[in-house]
């Protein structure tokens, strides 16, 4: 049996997995009625709610020198 087609983008991902949520499916039973590679768009689902806990920007860090111990 065939994987299907891999999910191009983080776009393509974000609607196909709000369209699997309309339909009241997971993203894997999904995908595979679609022909789609669930691990592909479970990679996607992954690393987008990975992206979402993190701020977008890290923003500025002010760096200071260690001590330094002479000895």
């Amino acid at each position: 049996m065939a994987a299907g087609r891999k999910i191009e983008d983080a776009s393509e991902a974000r609607r196909c997995l709000a369209t699997a949520k309309r339909a009241g499916l997971s993203a894997g039973e999904w995908a595979r009625e679609r022909g789609i590679d669930g691990r592909s768009l479970h990679a996607w689902q992954m690393n987008l709610e990975r992206g979402s806990s993190k701020s977008r920007s890290p923003g500025r860090r002010s760096l200071r020198p260690s001590a330094q111990t002479r000895g």
